[in-house]
This record gives structure tokens, sequence and C-alpha cells, in this order.
């Protein structure tokens, strides 16, 4: 009992947050226990925590949460050792941590992930542990993946314990390190460093037993067993005697900041090796007090290159420093540079250049600095952009056509829009009227009321893509409506089945596009299948789609038998359009003509 009521002391007194998590094979958490340092990093009182885990969670930066969560997630899978590092937000301060938890499954499949969470900055004060619970708590200390020592005050610095992780993360078992200075002499083995890493210890450590009791964490170099060595982040919390002391292997981190910072410098020289070695002119122009332009006092011979200048006239007199900017812009540029000089303001400019018979784009731009005699000098760069140039010109006129032939495909594919409308809509119903008409089967009446059809469906066309958005249910009920009358003459019998109660509003186009699928299919089975009964159902949501279906116990279509025809291929068409999927089934007897459209998810 002595050895598991020290165990729940030492996980209750440990500079760092301890936990036992314990997550069923349904995923259903619960934590079995958390030390008050744990509690006091994250905010939490522990009787709401221990109720409702997920207020953990919350502790952890929004930003970070994807990272922990994936982390668990990819160890979990594989029983597999936890180390993640990001940002607790409590109370609104930002604290950076480490956690390392190891996974123990038991024989039912729960698994216990028993873990360790530590500050990477000074920590508060911990209060008193209730002690109940030793033999679990003892336990837990010994599966913490963080290395744990416990070391005597007295004068010979005896080390009392050291855990399983210690013994894994540095070789070291207790017996080969009796006491801290045979510690020191393996894990520091230069003496100028381990003089002057436990002379900042000692001095910290003072600072801890006349306060609050803790050790402030710091970085040291420890050499393991095998000679390895290791970045370590040390910590410690004063217990009567004892010092509890807390080491966290952040090698991986430090070898990650090093790469970085590498990579940061190669950086640096690259760009510097190309700002020194960049193709442009630099410059340099000065503005007497009493002067009303400023002279070049410097130009590379790059600068010279671009302009055609020569050198000594460009220096003797600021308007043959002009003298290659072409005819039509030298004006605004002389006036650009005069109102410059005037507000000994910034200075940037475009404008064209004639060098040996060749008109060339370039570009200036030059901050002023004031000297204390009154002058005032700029010193720019010169740059050619004739290619930019070049290249707006080519991109506007790309643009222009690519515009151009946008306008005209889509005007294009309006009217192929609007013929498949016209077929699948009235134009089917027309063509209807003109048969029954033909062989005397309609009365001048009822040819009449067909051709009041057409055009009610020629109003659904125009008033469905004139709306923002529509009622599936709506247009389906008015669709119903206007078909009674014809479906009452016929001696095919149609059957309705509509759930669309929870259907959500949809885009115009779809709604069309699915009536227009429907139309086509009732259209072939009431006019070519000889069927007798026509099943039509309508639902939505089914699995997060809207499922069209058209069944008849005609005379059977399959998709094998289907000469693809304008209606066939127009039906696939709108489906493909909508994201939706078409299939064509044989029945016995009959065919079966089916649709689902995916609901958008904003829907």
């Amino acid at each position: 009992m002595g050895d598991t009521r020290l165990h729940l002391t030492l996980a209750q007194r440990l500079p760092a947050g301890v936990y036992s998590l314990a997550v069923a094979r349904d995923g259903e958490q619960a934590l079995r226990f958390v030390n008050d340092r744990w509690l006091a990093m994250c905010g939490l009182e522990r009787d709401a925590v221990m109720a409702d885990p997920s207020l953990a969670f919350q502790a952890i930066h929004p930003d970070d949460r994807p990272g922990l969560v994936e982390a668990h997630a990819a160890t979990g899978d594989a029983c597999q050792p936890l180390r993640w590092e990001g940002r607790l937000q409590v109370r609104g301060e930002i604290t950076w941590v480490v956690i390392e938890s190891s996974p123990r499954r038991e024989p039912h499949g729960r698994v216990i992930w028993e873990g360790v969470m530590m500050a990477m900055s000074p920590r508060p004060a911990i209060a008193e542990p209730p002690r109940t619970g030793e033999v679990r708590f003892g336990k837990l200390l010994e599966h913490l993946p963080v290395a744990i020592a416990l070391v005597s005050l007295g004068q010979d610095e005896e080390i009392v314990y050291v855990n399983a992780a210690f013994e894994r993360v540095f070789g070291y078992a207790r017996e080969q390190i009796p006491t801290v200075e045979r510690w020191a002499e393996l894990a520091y083995p230069d003496p100028e460093y381990r003089y002057q890493t436990f002379r900042a210890w000692n001095a910290s450590l003072s600072e801890a037993l006349a306060g609050d009791g803790h050790v402030a964490s710091r970085e040291v170099r420890v050499r393991r067993k095998d000679g390895k060595m290791l970045d370590v982040l040390a910590g410690a919390s004063v217990w009567d005697e004892m010092l509890m002391v807390s080491l966290v292997d952040i090698t991986e981190r430090r070898e990650t900041e090093l790469a970085l910072q590498t990579a940061r410098e190669q950086l640096e020289r690259t760009a510097y090796e190309l700002t020194e070695n960049i193709p442009v002119g630099t410059y340099t122009m000065v503005l007497k007090p009493d002067d009303p332009l400023g002279k070049f006092s410097f130009m590379s011979t790059r600068f010279l290159e671009l302009t055609g200048l020569e050198r000594a006239e460009a220096e003797s007199d600021p308007m043959k420093g002009f003298a290659c900017v072409h005819p039509d812009d030298f004006d605004a540029w002389v006036q650009l540079n005069l109102e410059a000089f005037a507000n000994k303001a910034p200075f940037f400019g475009e404008t064209r250049v004639v060098v040996d018979g060749q008109v060339r784009w370039i570009t200036a731009e030059s901050i002023p600095r004031n000297l204390p005699d009154g002058t005032t000098v700029w010193e720019g760069v010169l740059a050619d952009i004739t290619r930019q140039k070049d290249a707006e010109a080519a991109l506007c006129k790309a643009h222009a056509d690519l515009l151009a032939a946008e306008t005209e495909r889509s005007r294009m594919e309006e009217r192929r829009r609007l013929l498949r409308d016209v077929h699948d809509g009235f134009g089917s119903q027309l063509a209807t009227a003109r048969l029954q008409l033909a062989h005397g089967r309609v009365s001048t009446a009822e040819a009449s009321d067909l051709l009041q059809e057409c055009l009610d469906d020629m109003r659904l066309v125009v008033d469905t893509l004139d709306a923002e958005d529509s009622d599936l249910a709506t247009t389906l009920a008015n669709y119903r409506y206007r078909m009674q009358g014809r479906l009452e003459q016929s001696p095919v019998r149609v059957a309705w089945q509509v759930d669309l109660a929870a259907s959500p509003s949809l885009d115009a186009r779809v709604i069309l596009q699915i009536m227009r699928i429907l139309q086509e299919a009732l259209n072939n089975a009431l006019n070519h299948a000889r069927a007798n009964r026509v099943d039509i159902v309508v639902a939505a949501p089914v699995a997060g789609c809207i499922q069209l279906s058209v069944a008849d116990d005609g005379i059977g279509l399959t998709e094998d038998q289907v000469i693809p025809g304008r209606g066939l291929r127009n039906m696939r068409q709108r489906s493909t359009e909508i994201g939706g999927r078409l299939q064509l089934d044989a029945l016995n007897p009959g065919t079966r003509v089916s649709l689902r459209v995916p609901i958008p998810q904003d829907a």
C-alpha cells in the first residue's frame, strides 16, 4: 500500500498534467483520472469534466483541434503511443503543450490511454491531492509516456524511483544511477556543460523551495546510455523532502526546427544572390536646393543599355537624359519627374523609349533621401517591361476572343436546351394531338383541350426558367392537373405515389430537367409500351437523393434493345446536366425508367 500511495502522490504532484482515458469499442470515452495540474492547465472543474470529457477538447486551440483528432485516430487504430504538440486556449491565454499517451488494450476490447500533458512554459502551483484510488494511479504513473524520476533532497541526493518511460528514453535503470551525481556524470559528460547546467538548475531549485515548490522547465542536452544526445525539456516539483523530476524528449521537434532554420537561411542566401544579379538598371538622381530638375549622378551599364543614352551627355543635362523617351510620352514623363522633384516624393512611372529605332517599355521607381544640406537624392531601378506589356496586350486580345467564344457557346447551349424542351414537352404533345386528329379519335373540343395542354406546357418552361428557385411538389401537382384530362381518356391506368413533404427548394433548371425526364418516360409508356398500367413514384429525400421511377407492364424494352433516339438521348443528357443517374431496367413484364438526383448539401 505504501508504494501505491506514493504513486498516487507522484501522479498528483507531478509538474505536468496526468490523465487516464478509457475508450470503449463503440468509441464512448470516459475519464478515469485527471490530476490537479491537468485541471489547472485546461481551466476545468473536476466534477464537470469527469461527467463530460468533451469539455477537455474545448480547451484545445480551435486551429489545432483537427491535428489532435487526426493524430489520435492514426495511433488509436493501431494501438500505438501518441505524441502531439499544440496549443491550449484557456481564458484567452495561449499555452504551448506536448501530450504523450500510451494505449493499453483490455481483454474485453476497451483501450486505456494513460498520458501526460506538459506546458512549454512555467506552470502555476498545484493544490494538495486527494488520497484515493492508490492502486489505479500507481499503474497510471508507471505507464506514463514521460520520463519521471523521484529524487531525495537530502545531502546524498538519492534517486529513489524512475518509471518505465525513463528507462526506455534514457536506457538507465535506477540501480545504474543511484544518485544525482552519478546521473550527472553519465548524462552530461562534458564537465563545463555539466557545471553550467546544474548551476542554473540549483538556482531554480532554491527559488522553488522558497516559493511555490515548482522548478520552471528548461531545455538541456542529455546523453543516453547508448551515446546518443537528446534535447530534453526538464521540469520539477518539490514535495516534502522529495523532488519529482519530469523529462520530455523534444529531440524530433528541435531537429525539425533546425531543418526549418537551415531552409530559411538557404532561402535568404538565394534571395540575396538573386537581388545582386537581377538584370535591371540602377541610377541615382540628385536635386540641389535651388535646381528645378534633378541630375543623373550615377547610371549603371544596364541602365545605359536600356535607354541607349551616353553617360556624359545624360549627366551634363537632365533633358538629354530624357531624350530616349518616346515623343508621344515625352511631355507626360517630364511632368511626372517635375512633380516628384517639387514634392520630394517617391517616383514611379512607365513609359516607352526608342533605342536604335526600336520601341520598348520601361518602368522606373525610386525613393527620395534628404541630406543635411537640403539636397535630395533619388536612388532607383529601371527595368525593361516590354515582354510584360506585350503579354498584357496578348492577354487582353485572348480574353476578348474567349469572351466572344463563351458568349457564342452559351447562346448555342441555350438553343440546344430550348430545342430539347420543345421536343420533350409541348412538341411531343403537339405530335400526339396531330396523330389523334388524323385518325379522327378526338372531337373539336378535345383537340382544343390538347392544344391548351401544349400552351400550359409552354408556360411551364417559361415559368420554371424565370423563377430563381421553385418547389418540385408544386410543379409536379400542376403537371398532374394538366395531364388529368388526357389520362382519363387513355385506356392506360396511371397510378401516382408522391412523397415530397421533405423536399428542399431546388434550382429551377434542376426541376425542369426532372419534369422533362418524367414527361419523356410517361409519353413513351403511353404511346409505345402497349401497357395497361403505369406506376409513377416521386420521393425525396431518399438516401440524400430525389428518386423518380416510371414503370409500365407493357411489351418491355431493355437498354440493349434500344436504338438511342433523340428522346432517350435527351433524357440521358438532362440527367447528366443535373448530376443525376438514369437507368433503364427490364421488368417481367414491362420496363422501368429510374432517375436518382443528389440533393445539394446547402439545399
